[in-house]
C-alpha cells in the first residue's frame, strides 16, 4: 500500500515539476503521425486519381491505423491486418473470425 502510494505521489509530482529524467518522447508516442499523414495523402493524390482506383490503407496494428485515421482530414478508413503482432481484444472473444 505504501509502494502504491508513493508511485501515485510521484506520477502526481511529475506533472507539476520534472522529478525523472524522461524525455517526452518517451512519454509521448504520438508525435509524428502529421507528417506520416501528409505523406499518405500525398501518395494517395498522386497514385488513385491516375489509374482512377480506390486506394485501400492499413496498418499493422489497430493503434497505427487508428492513428493515421484520425490525421488523415479525409478519414478513410484504415484497416489493422495485426500480421505478426500481439493479440488483441477480439482474439479472446469465442466466435468471432
Amino acid at each position: 500500500m505504501t509502494l502504491g502510494g508513493g508511485m501515485v505521489a510521484l506520477g502526481y509530482l511529475r506533472m507539476v515539476t520534472p522529478v525523472l529524467p524522461f524525455q517526452e518522447e518517451m512519454i509521448r508516442r504520438g508525435h509524428g503521425w502529421d507528417d506520416v499523414a501528409h505523406h499518405v495523402s500525398i501518395l494517395r493524390g498522386s497514385i488513385a486519381p491516375a489509374q482512377g482506383r480506390r486506394t485501400w490503407l492499413a496498418g499493422n496494428t489497430y493503434q497505427d491505423a487508428s492513428r493515421l485515421d484520425f490525421n488523415l482530414p479525409d478519414h478513410p478508413g484504415v484497416f489493422a491486418l495485426n500480421l505478426r503482432s500481439r493479440q488483441n481484444q477480439y482474439s479472446v472473444w469465442p466466435g468471432v473470425p
